[in-house]
């Protein structure tokens, strides 16, 4: 449950704050007027999205005040979005399992606001992990552990220009198995919540997308869920076997995998964290390749539902 006097004794403290700077901030730049400006964004806005009207809207907030400032703001944004979740989450169709995930979700952004060990520059714009926050307490994100969904169309343009097989294997799967290529859930992994190492195992994959199964039970108009990983690389297998589990997990129950290609961040992604694969990209033996995985609502909700029988 969310502690609702911890969330007003924050908001308290973070207004504070910020009238002892400007104490007429607040009242030209009300934050009810920047939520209202995040209700208009577009269904499928990607997740670092940022309006025209948000980003003058903090422009001009910096310009009467400074950029501390600005990030002091968003603190109060994200504390009073996480006090109005009852009201707002009435409208969503979500299982009681993913409010829970809110919940903890909220206490780790609430935590690092009063504790204060967010870097200088985490409550700006486009930091990732910063955005990721403010849609999942906008409710246009919702968490299942360390990852998080939000509503995506198929990246189609990325396969016009390839043309051939490709491109019209891309569509037979649209049309034959999702029968559609909007709305999709699109997943992010969030390696700042405390949960997500424990959660990247076998055991915490068959969760993650057990609950997400019922989600889409809950929302019939979901086509699938998509992710964008260099992790889909049959290569994996070769270079980093202890993660081969989740291409093999994915394609023996009903998950697609389309190629795109070598990209930069994949690049930086899939070096960041193995001495292995810096060596090998290094020496030009591995080029990380970037990975569409499409996995279809009749799909996932047929293995979902076997996997309970089995229980």
């Amino acid at each position: 449950m969310i502690d609702y006097e911890k969330i007003e004794s924050t908001i308290n403290n973070l207004e504070l704050e910020i009238n002892n700077y400007n104490n007429d901030l607040l009242k030209n730049f009300p934050v009810r007027k920047y939520i209202n400006l995040i209700d208009r964004y577009p269904e499928y806005a990607r997740l670092q999205y940022c309006s025209n009207e948000v980003e003058r809207y903090c422009k001009k907030i910096v310009e009467h005040s400074n950029s501390q400032i600005l990030e002091l703001y968003h603190k109060l944004l994200l504390a009073t979005l996480i006090s109005t979740f009852e009201d707002s989450v009435t409208n969503k169709k979500l299982p009681h399992e993913v409010r829970q995930y809110y919940f903890k979700c909220f206490d780790k952004i609430i935590g690092q606001i009063e504790d204060g060990t967010g870097y200088l520059g985490y409550y700006l714009y486009p930091n990732y992990y910063f955005c990721m926050d403010l849609s999942i307490c906008s409710l246009r994100m919702f968490p299942i552990g360390g990852r998080k969904y939000h509503l995506s169309r198929f990246p189609l343009r990325k396969f016009l220009n390839n043309g051939g097989r490709k491109f019209i294997s891309v569509m037979f799967f649209l049309i034959f198995e999702t029968r559609g290529k909007q709305p999709f859930l699109r997943v992010h992994y969030d390696t700042h919540d405390p949960s997500f190492r424990d959660e990247f195992t076998l055991e915490g994959l068959i969760h993650s997308n057990r609950v997400l199964a019922d989600v889409m039970k809950m929302n019939p108009q979901i086509k699938g869920k998509i992710s964008t990983s260099w992790i889909g690389d049959p290569h994996i297998e070769r270079i980093s076997p202890r993660l081969a589990y989740i291409r093999y997990f994915n394609i023996a129950n009903g998950a697609k995998y389309f190629h795109l290609g070598p990209s930069e961040k994949a690049a930086k992604d899939a070096t960041k964290k193995s001495s292995t694969r810096r060596r090998l990209y290094d020496e030009g033996k591995y080029v990380p390749s970037d990975y569409l995985e499409v996995w279809s609502r009749k799909s996932m909700i047929k293995w979902a539902d076997k996997l309970k029988w089995h229980w």
